[in-house]
């Protein structure tokens, strides 16, 4: 037997959808941080003790992110779990605030596999 729950089907897919969705939207929202701040991936896996590899895993919502560490980093750095977790801009330090909305940051445009494009993919394709 089959239980539908709000539109959820018993294997969860519309639900895990949304987890990867959202955990996607929150590795956007920390990377933009990180850019605000004027960080490396490198500089930033130092300030936070851990690795690059996990800065790029939770930057690509590949992996959720550490919810302690992201709290102690919201602290030190001036920005809030709210942000990062629902875009929430209220609290956040008013340079960093400046930064984030000042045109300044953009982000690579995302191939299909959510890589930036590479100048041999590029010449490839025409």
């Amino acid at each position: 037997m089959s239980i539908d729950v709000e539109g959820v089907g018993a294997d969860g897919v519309q639900a895990e959808g949304r987890i990867v969705r959202v955990r996607r939207e929150m590795g956007q929202r920390f990377k933009v941080l990180r850019l605000a701040l004027g960080m490396t991936q490198l500089q930033l896996s130092e300030a936070l003790g851990v690795s690059c590899a996990t800065i790029s895993a939770w930057e690509s919502g590949r992996n959720p992110l550490d919810l302690v560490i992201l709290a102690e980093a919201a602290e030190r750095f001036g920005f809030t779990t709210d942000y990062v977790a629902r875009g929430h801009t209220a609290g956040l330090a008013p340079g960093l605030a400046d930064r984030l909305f000042d045109g300044s940051i953009s982000l690579p445009p995302r191939t299909r596999r959510g890589r930036p494009p590479t100048p041999w993919s590029q010449t490839a394709a025409e």
